[in-house]
């Protein structure tokens, strides 16, 4: 599509209600029973945290072993692709855990689909359903539960299919676990992952009026590759800050990185689509510099620096493209859109 700038579209990617804050949500339920919540739904500052990929939870008081809970959805992935979506479904899961410092152990879903006495409806699930399957088995993931909510249709359509997967991790020592926010200026960012052009579905698409595109791919052997280097890494102290690389793509990433962190940060990319694309199996990772050198050795999967944390605002190059965004108009787009439209 034609976009407008970046400072713009980045934006108005910040406010979708997708990728806005959810905190009208979450802050109208006791997530924090018992006390033994490490990992909330918010990282950060007090009162100016960023969204967690993952929550992480102390069952046993006595013991610093615990477990990371983590969800993986992208109905517009399946509506264009059932079987890329529904791989993309495990994928996310998994690095939501990863991103925590978890390793993922299992999962259960929720399918929700519409009539399946129609042959395209049947399609779209069987699709969905092998997706999911050939990736967990790849990774010997067992998939002990689930649900299945089928016939969501009315005379105007059928739901978008959603698959929805509910990851579970293990967390060795709670006391390691990595979170979102920033944490220090002139750290290092780095791009774990491959940015490849695949757009189909993909935030930037819905909200400003793209069509087709490619759906994200994924690669099993990738993905459980990373998947270890990322917690080697994360074991040896060497991740200050992690955040998936999800809906809106690296852009929206790095601004809810600044957001958690209250802290700014300068990130080059080499082209316009390349801070939106949504490709599978990416991180972006702060390193302090003292242990830069050692992460880059350590890393064998392709790995992109970015730039540096720092500043009040997030100053991003995208191709021919310059935005430069305050931290307070990035909180005033993502935090303001559930409140508006629920009242």
């Amino acid at each position: 599509p034609k976009l407008p700038d970046l400072r713009t579209v980045t934006l108005g990617l910040l406010a979708d209600p997708n990728i806005a804050s959810k905190e009208w949500v979450f802050r109208m339920y006791d997530h924090e029973v018992r006390g033994g919540t490490v990992i909330k739904p918010a990282s950060g500052r007090m009162n100016r945290g960023g969204p967690s990929d993952a929550t992480v939870i102390r069952p046993l008081p006595d013991r610093e072993r615990g477990l990371a809970l983590a969800v993986g959805v992208n109905p517009w992935f399946c509506g264009a692709d059932a079987y890329r979506g529904g791989m993309a479904s495990i994928d996310e899961a998994c690095r939501n855990i990863v991103a925590v410092g978890g390793r993922p152990d299992s999962f259960t879903d929720c399918l929700n689909f519409g009539n399946p006495e129609r042959p395209e409806r049947l399609g779209e699930l069987r699709q969905a359903v092998a997706g999911m399957g050939d990736l967990a088995r790849y990774l010997g993931l067992p998939v002990p539960s689930g649900n299945v909510s089928l016939y969501n249709e009315t005379a105007s359509g059928a739901v978008l299919p959603t698959p929805t997967v509910l990851g579970v991790g293990i967390v060795e020592d709670v006391r390691r676990c990595v979170t979102t926010d920033l944490k220090r200026e002139g750290n290092a960012l780095y791009l774990v992952g491959e940015t490849r052009r695949e757009l189909g579905g993909s935030a930037l698409y819905r909200r400003f009026g793209g069509r087709g595109g490619e759906v994200p791919a994924v690669s099993p052997e990738r993905l459980r590759r990373s998947m270890d280097e990322m917690l080697s890494a994360m074991g040896e102290g060497l991740i200050a800050s992690c955040h998936d690389v999800s809906d809106g793509g690296l852009a929206i990433a790095v601004a809810e990185m600044c957001l958690g962190g209250d802290l700014g940060a300068a990130v080059e990319v080499g082209a316009e689509w390349e801070a939106f694309s949504e490709s599978n199996t990416r991180w972006v990772v702060e390193v302090e510099p003292s242990r830069e050198g050692k992460f880059v050795s350590a890393m064998t999967v392709p790995i992109t620096r970015l730039g540096t944390v720092g500043g009040r605002s997030l100053r991003l190059i995208a191709g021919k493209g310059r935005a430069s965004l305050s931290l307070r108009d990035m909180r005033k787009a993502w935090s303001g859109t559930l409140p508006r439209l629920m009242g």
